[in-house]
């Protein structure tokens, strides 16, 4: 790692944000640094993390894989800083004149109480608003590319971000980590579904389904295909995003959620369900005539749903999902009953807490004592 004080930009992409820079060490050496940071400004101060190489036309270089950025501190750091125009409305003659009225808290009545910069000459309030306004774009991109970086998400991502979301870039990706797998960004989708994931996303949750069905439908697109099955499409997907993804289609008279082995009125659907095994024990009803429903209800509710292997099956997912194409589906919890055309059932790891004697099983009831 390197820390020191950039002195030039030889080249800076504003696009990508790729700079070759000139970078005075704490050790006084002239260090030539190439990568992406993007808006890098002489008088920035940087810790680089990366690798030594060597250029065939222009020698050795350090290649910026991580950095820190660091403000300017002492007053000659903040004058190169200010005199390189990297805020609007301050060259050179004007840093001279703020540096020498405000010292080392300069950037701090910058980007905290502009109104100050009115004792300068010169500086209407408009201006001095303008001048701080320019600052605190640079100051987000620098939080924006520190919050990227944490994340081992690429800096050049901060440009295009900020200029679609601004200083609520952080806030629209935390709200949906996935629009960075808009062809805008150019991010590689595995990276981004890592992001996701150290964010709290779940691995079933629909913003990730639907990114990783995008995923796929766009790599066969450049492919060259124009068509792909829906199972393929499914199971491309799942396996992708390591999901069991496996669809049950049909006609149900009734679906059964459990999480445990009675519910209301001491029905026992599934004998085996348990409250701590970490999966939804669910039972699945094939439609069947009214006649043939009520002989199959004595059995369902001791747990006996094996003896009509034609009209029930057992599955134990982690996430079950339902869904109609038309607004059929009643579902009950503990009596309430809500229509809708799309159920999403999850559990919720460690929410309740339930106090009991000693040697007490979560999974037993009164009926087994």
């Amino acid at each position: 790692m390197i820390r020191g004080t950039v002195q030039s930009v030889l080249f800076q992409n504003p696009e990508n944000g790729y700079c070759v820079l000139k970078v005075r060490t704490e050790q006084s050496e002239a260090v030539t640094v190439v990568g992406v940071i993007p808006m890098c400004v002489v008088g920035e101060r940087l810790a680089i993390v990366g690798r030594w190489t060597r250029h065939q036309s222009f020698g050795q270089q350090f290649e910026a894989e991580f950095l820190e950025r660091l403000m300017p501190e002492t007053t000659s750091e903040i004058l190169a800083f200010l005199s390189s125009r990297a805020v609007k409305g301050i060259g050179p003659r004007m840093a001279e004149k703020i540096v020498s009225r405000f010292g080392e808290k300069s950037l701090n009545v910058l980007e905290q109480d502009p109104m100050q910069l009115t004792q300068i000459p010169g500086i209407s309030e408009k201006k001095a608003q303008e001048m701080s306004e320019s600052f605190q774009k640079q100051s987000g991109i620098r939080r924006l590319i520190e919050f990227l970086t944490i994340y081992h998400l690429p800096a050049q991502l901060a440009v295009r971000l900020y200029r679609a979301y601004g200083e609520l870039a952080q806030e629209a990706l935390r709200d949906d980590p996935y629009l960075l797998t808009d062809s805008y960004y150019r991010a590689d989708f595995s990276q981004v579904d890592a992001f996701a994931i150290a964010l709290g996303v779940s691995a079933d949750d629909e913003r990730r389904v639907e990114a990783g069905i995008l995923f796929e439908l766009s790599y066969n697109l450049g492919a060259g295909h124009t068509f792909i099955p829906q199972d393929k499409l499914r199971a491309a997907t799942c396996a992708l995003l390591e999901l069991d993804g496996e669809t049950i289609e049909d006609d149900f008279s009734l679906v059964s959620v459990c999480n445990g082995r009675y519910y209301g009125g001491g029905f026992m659907p599934v004998a085996e369900a348990r409250m701590d095994d970490g999966v939804l024990n669910t039972l699945v009803v094939k439609k069947v005539s009214r006649g043939a429903f009520i002989k199959f209800v004595g059995p369902y509710s001791k747990g006996q749903y094996y003896k009509f292997p034609h009209v029930a099956r057992c599955v134990a997912p982690k996430v079950v999902r339902i869904r109609s194409e038309k607004p059929d589906i009643v579902t009950c919890l503990d009596g309430e009953c809500i229509t809708s055309d799309d159920v999403t059932i999850r559990l919720s790891d460690k929410r309740l807490n339930f106090f009991g004697p000693a040697g007490c099983d979560c999974n037993r009831t009164a009926r087994d004592i």
